[in-house]
């Protein structure tokens, strides 16, 4: 049994180490893409947009900066909106309570 467990341990942390490289190598490959080719087009879009009396495009670090802000804001006001129903919900608590005071 304790080899068996072992071998799941190795098992795992070659997945681990798989995972981590292959995250690695498509973290590289964003980057490549961004700076070859996004970054490059994103700045002829802005020149030809200027050109043309429009405002410049949000470079996409703001946009996700923006979206990230809008996600974790979405998700304060859930939990918000949860805690105060949960110090709504009903009365069981202060029945419980009342009746530990008459014991």
């Amino acid at each position: 049994m304790l080899h068996t467990i072992n071998q799941d341990m190795n098992s795992l942390l070659e997945v681990e180490q798989s995972l981590t490289k292959e995250s690695e190598d498509l973290e590289r490959s964003v980057n490549k893409l961004k700076r070859e080719q996004y970054e490059p087009l994103h700045d002829q879009v802005n020149d030809i947009r200027v050109q043309n009396g429009l405002t410049k495009l949000p470079h996409i670090q703001q946009e996700l900066e923006a979206r990230m802000a809008q996600v974790l804001e979405d998700r304060r006001v859930k939990w918000q909106q949860e805690e105060g129903e949960s110090s709504a919900s009903p009365i069981p608590k202060r029945r419980m309570t009342g009746r530990s005071g008459r014991s």
